[in-house]
């Protein structure tokens, strides 16, 4: 039998009592949630990366060995062309989607998914979604004549690659989610661009760059860090010889 005057409600000592375990236990699986979620997007970006090279496969089982080309070429002198053997572009058909009539300039709009790009890709904007790329091809494996004193190779071949297992095909790439290496502000430069050098990786998960190789295998790669003024934590492997036809991993 209840005692007159008696209350089944929760005292003011309760009340807190439950909401300090309560913001205890958000303090504790909060942190735990988030890195939950960072694995998730690591192993989709990874899953994507195995993807491009499955596709860049079946390419080059059509192609004679040739890989598509890590960016636009302008001396193949025609814009379609120029379009259709962007990496981007030359994949779609083994990727199952379909393919477009091409011209120089609306590559990006025209033509972008979810399996091409790392996963913070999705957070991005509409317009963003449609002109960033995540993802990029190492540039030396094509149109090669970003460094001085290396031969222009036009069109590279996988037999041709000396070590498969050590050399980078595509990667993580600098986008509107990393600082630039020279201003330390958001990067805008290279977040269009479908290919990159080892400066242009972008260091997203884990501070370190999930990255495709010859050999098709996958890693998440933590190389030597640069850090500049800007405070950039850029991407340095060592390997800037004009005698490297090949961006290599050591």
């Amino acid at each position: 039998m209840r005692r007159l005057g008696s209350s089944t409600g929760f005292t003011l000592i309760e009340l807190l009592v439950v909401i300090s375990i309560i913001t205890l236990l958000l303090a504790i699986l909060l942190p735990v949630l988030g890195a939950a979620r960072q694995s998730a997007k690591n192993i989709q970006c990874k899953n994507n990366l195995r993807q491009l090279m499955l596709a860049t496969t079946g390419y080059q089982a059509e192609q004679r060995d040739y890989f598509p080309q890590p960016a636009h070429d302008d001396d193949i002198g025609d814009d379609e062309l120029e379009g259709r053997a962007v990496w981007f572009n030359a994949l779609d058909d083994y990727l199952g989607q379909q393919s477009r009539a091409y011209a120089d300039g609306e590559t990006a709009e025209r033509n972008y998914a979810q399996f091409k790009q790392d996963p913070v890709w999705l957070g991005l904007g509409v317009e963003d979604q449609a002109r960033v790329r995540t993802f990029k091809m190492n540039r030396f494996l094509g149109n090669s004549d970003n460094r001085a004193g290396l031969p222009v190779v036009k069109f590279y071949r996988q037999g041709d690659m000396p070590e498969p297992a050590r050399t980078v095909v595509y990667l993580d790439g600098r986008a509107l989610d990393t600082p630039s290496r020279t201003s330390g502000n958001q990067d805008t430069a290279g977040a269009s661009l479908f290919s990159a050098t080892e400066i242009y990786a972008g260091l997203r998960h884990d501070s370190g760059a999930n990255v495709t190789f010859g050999d098709g295998h996958v890693d998440s790669s933590k190389q030597k860090i640069r850090q500049t003024g800007a405070g950039y934590r850029g991407w340095f492997n060592g390997v800037n010889g004009p005698q490297e036809l090949i961006w290599r991993m050591d």
